[in-house]
């Protein structure tokens, strides 16, 4: 992930997150939350892939959020989320590199 950029993630899933009422996207730098998008930020859409049902959670940073990272050190990202049942599930984390920019702030 490129610092001042505005890049679109997507996360696929088996885990059914069309059903939930509560889901976030956070992502965590130094063991502090710089981003978190709710259910009100997320696409969510389905796709068949031999025979499963996978389920693709996209979302758009903006330059803003990923200017809220630093260039030291990976970014982990989670997805978590709860069905009106009260069920709650995780995924796995997700650990990738920021890279820098030369030209700092908002274009």
């Amino acid at each position: 992930m490129r610092r001042g950029t505005t890049p679109k993630n997507y996360f696929r899933t088996e885990m059914d997150i069309t059903g939930m009422d509560v889901l976030y996207i956070t992502y965590k730098q130094s063991g502090n939350t710089a981003i978190e998008k709710t259910i009100n930020d997320i696409t969510i859409t389905e796709e068949t892939e031999e025979e499963k049902t996978i389920y693709v959670a996209e979302v758009e940073l903006s330059q803003e959020d990923t200017l809220a990272l630093s260039s030291v050190g990976d970014v982990e990202i989670q997805i978590r989320g709860r069905y009106p049942d009260g069920s709650a599930v995780a995924s796995n984390i997700i650990k990738t590199k920021v890279c820098n920019i030369l030209k700092e702030g908002i274009i």
